[in-house]
């Protein structure tokens, strides 16, 4: 959470926290103790994620949030195309902003003679069985 914004941290059941529009992905509170809702989208994220988190910052407000209490959200893809970014320009600032993630990842080579190092050996459990001739 800390990588999204400093001082965020998830609600107690945030994950998949479910409402009856629909099942919101992250929801957290800020360092201001304000919610904020979090849509997680794998690839390219299309415009219509806008009035999804929409739906879900209006129903926090009206079920969580306590008068005065700013609710906003963060809408997490690997890439913002056009129509999202306009989308996302027709709501006051900091309302909901995007954030851009990127997945790296190394792959090396597996040595037989390292097998000791790198993999852990389980025991297995054998039965002990009667042969009757």
């Amino acid at each position: 959470m800390e990588q999204l914004e400093d001082g965020l941290r998830l609600i107690e059941k945030g994950r998949q926290f479910s409402t009856l529009v629909g099942s919101i992905d992250l929801l957290a509170l800020d360092k201001n103790n304000n919610y904020v809702v979090i849509e997680l989208k794998k690839g390219n994220s299309p415009d219509k994620v806008v009035g999804q988190i929409s739906r879900y910052i209006g129903w926090v407000k009206q079920n969580l949030a306590k008068e005065g209490q700013i609710v906003r959200g963060i809408i997490v893809t690997r890439e913002v195309d056009l129509k999202l970014a306009y989308a996302v320009q027709a709501f006051p600032p900091e309302t909901i902003i995007i954030k851009v993630f990127d997945i790296q990842m190394s792959i090396e080579n597996h040595k037989n003679d390292t097998l000791d190092k790198k993999v852990k050996k389980t025991p297995r459990k054998m039965k002990k069985r009667r042969f009757d001739p």
